[in-house]
């Protein structure tokens, strides 16, 4: 537990989420680099899109990682112990949720659905965490 306390300072969360995400841009942009073929949806585009859609909540947890940066390390504390679960289940969910819902009246329980959904919780409970531990 104790090299999980020194290994998860401020610093280094800021730079291991600025390096998930510059993952999840190569990911994201895999037939614009060259790593998969342009010209068509192939194998290799499918894999690096569903790991893109996957590693997405890096992209918040690397802004309010800055945004924290800069706080009161109580305020960081709070915050972090929230996030560092949070964001693995975000990931795993969106690992296991369908590509496409088959209902619109639960369209959801897809894979965009679950993304946004983790997302705008995630940014919603950021901030109240980071509001009332700066009020205190």
């Amino acid at each position: 537990m104790l090299i999980i306390k020194i290994v998860m300072t401020k610093k280094n969360i800021l730079l291991i989420s600025l390096g998930g995400g510059i993952i999840f841009s190569i990911f994201l942009f895999s037939r614009e680099i060259k790593l998969c073929p342009s010209y068509s949806y192939s194998i290799c585009a499918a894999f690096f899109d569903e790991a893109a859609e996957t590693l997405l909540p890096i992209i918040p947890l690397a802004l309010f990682a800055l945004i924290t940066y800069f706080m009161h390390e109580r305020i960081f504390r709070a915050w972090w112990n929230f996030a560092c679960w949070w964001t693995p289940s975000a990931m795993l969910l969106i690992l296991i949720s369908p590509e496409y819902s088959h209902d619109s009246l639960f369209a959801i329980f897809s894979k965009g659905g679950a993304v946004l959904l983790s997302s705008l919780l995630f940014i919603i409970t950021s901030f109240i965490i980071i509001i009332i531990q700066w009020r205190k």
